[in-house]
């Protein structure tokens, strides 16, 4: 769930990214400067993945004119979704690499709401859906024959935000189309299972933030027999997806089933 923000782990979330990102430049130069391994192709892998990433942090008032309330945030713990990858060889070793994602946090239940000056308890949905698009490039190591392949991957990406408020079964529509730019570090890791099929984990850094502007699409709805009257302003939502992506799927070769 949405929790306020602990300033020690944060911390060290921003010191563990650091690091991995400083091994991840350091090991992905070494694997690209690497004589080749093998004389085998490594063919068109396309992976397709279940994927998770740790956490979120959701700005509820970007646009304040106060610095300390537009830098106050949430953590938003968990997002869930699937993945797929592919990758366009140019060397047996290295290759282009289109991937997409899909990723969902929400979180719905009664809750205390202020409306028109008094406190009522409402069904709410909150959240938000990010999608992110990226292209790079990665290098691979195959060992032992290809059995397990090593691969470290950098590039660049587009985040799109959905943004996920209903009060009272009542949702909200977007202005514009939020996205946000960023890069991404990746470590995957394939083990062969059969002939063109792998066993697939793969760990992902990116760093996007999002801005959103909402409005609710009525300006009142009825509740248990009540009027209630929504907001008719304006709402921004802030979101940086800064966590640890983490992913478990399937990678097959697509020359060698086809």
């Amino acid at each position: 769930g949405m929790r306020l923000p602990v300033d020690p782990t944060v911390r060290n979330e921003r010191g563990a990214r650091r690091s991995f990102r400083t091994l991840s430049t350091i090991l992905l130069f070494a694997v690209t400067a690497f004589p080749r391994v093998s004389a085998q192709a490594v063919g068109l892998p396309f992976a397709v993945r279940y994927t998770t990433t740790t956490s979120a942090r959701v700005f509820l008032n970007p646009t304040s004119p106060s610095s300390a309330v537009r830098n106050e945030y949430v953590t938003a713990d968990g997002l869930y979704g699937v993945a797929a990858e592919l990758q366009v060889p140019v060397t047996p070793e290295l290759a282009f690499t289109l991937a997409v994602e899909y990723l969902q946090h929400v979180e719905e239940g009664d809750r205390p709401i202020a409306l028109g000056g008094s406190l009522r308890t409402l069904p709410v949905r909150d959240g938000f859906v990010v999608i992110p698009v990226e292209i790079g490039g990665a290098a691979t190591i195959p060992i032992s024959d290809e059995t397990f392949r090593l691969t470290m991957g950098a590039g660049v990406g587009a985040t799109f935000l959905h943004r996920i408020q209903e009060i009272a079964g009542v949702g909200v529509t977007t202005e514009g189309t939020p996205v946000g730019y960023g890069i991404h570090v990746s470590v995957e890791f394939d083990f062969l299972l059969l002939s063109g099929v792998y066993g697939h984990v793969a760990a992902r850094f990116r760093d996007p933030e999002v801005t959103v502007t909402t409005r609710y699409a009525k300006a009142t709805t009825v509740h248990q027999g009540t009027t209630l009257v929504l907001p008719s302003e304006p709402m921004h939502t802030r979101v940086n997806v800064d966590g640890l992506s983490l992913s478990v799927g399937i990678a097959v070769d697509l020359h060698r089933l086809f």
